[in-house]
């Protein structure tokens, strides 16, 4: 997904992740944290949040996401997390929109019956 940042260049296993979540049925919220597969990235990696339901009533669901992406660099490498960041930030978010007709039938499945 991101060739590189700045000089640097990212091999694609860098991004390969777990995902654990954990959904309160009570709260309506999900908490989720990605751990990187890679053992030197998951040392620089932080990625994680909590994805809220709230019940607009006339079968509409507002989502809010609130979460943490940040790279864990030396001092003199921190103007390359910051791109970095950035970076993975807005590829994060056109996962998250690749999602969307996923989310939609959890919130009828799941959501709503709940």
């Amino acid at each position: 997904v991101i060739e590189s940042i700045g000089p640097k260049r990212v091999p694609p296993e860098w991004f390969a992740f777990i995902e654990s979540s954990t959904y309160d049925k009570r709260r309506k919220e999900l908490t989720f944290t990605n751990v990187p597969t890679s053992h030197t990235i998951s040392k620089m990696l932080v990625n994680t949040g909590t994805l809220r339901f709230r019940d607009l009533g006339a079968g509409q669901t507002e989502r809010s996401l609130d979460g943490e992406i940040s790279l864990k660099l030396p001092f003199l490498m921190k103007p390359l997390a910051l791109i970095g960041e950035k970076i993975i930030q807005g590829e994060g978010l056109k996962i998250l929109d690749n999602e969307i007709p996923v989310l939609n039938r959890f919130i009828s499945e799941v959501i709503r019956k709940g």
